[in-house]
């Protein structure tokens, strides 16, 4: 846009002296209400479109604990189920993953089968070592470790 600006009329010579002014709009680095209503509109519909996947991944009723998370988190169980003694830091841990991740009824059941399979793969455990195992490891957790359990 340009805007010229004369000199006012009593002066002689105004037509010499026009002066020129250029104004330019500068770009601003604040959003404007649009732009903020457009992100947080983004932003919902992001949230909603991760909760819709979320429950096609974990459908009601099914468990969100796999075999493969027990086995991982009870590993360094191992020593301490077939040897006795004090149960290690890292099974400690183990057994404190397993309760967090076992939250619904159907993750501790399903937690509670896995753990039940595992032991079950150790011929030499020792049944009052894996039943004592939570509470040496200061961990509640709902189900009891061992090969009998009934996890129903």
């Amino acid at each position: 846009m340009h805007l010229g600006f004369a000199i006012p009329h009593h002066h002689p010579s105004r037509e010499r002296f026009k002066l020129a002014y250029t104004f330019q709009q500068i770009p601003s680095d604040l959003p404007t209400r649009e732009t903020k209503n457009k992100l947080m509109k983004s932003a919902v519909i992001s949230v909603f479109v991760m909760l819709a996947m979320f429950q096609f991944v974990v459908k009601r009723g099914q468990a969100a604990v796999t075999c493969k998370q027990v086995d991982d988190a009870l590993a360094a169980c191992v020593p301490y189920l077939t040897n006795g003694g004090v149960p290690s830091t890292p099974c400690c841990n183990g057994v404190g993953e397993l309760r967090t991740s076992a939250v619904t009824t159907a993750d501790r059941q399903a937690a509670c089968n896995c753990a039940k399979q595992a032991a079950a793969r150790i011929p030499t455990i020792k049944e009052d070592d894996a039943a004592t195992l939570p509470a040496k490891c200061h961990v509640q957790v709902d189900f009891p470790i061992s090969k009998n359990t009934n996890c129903e």
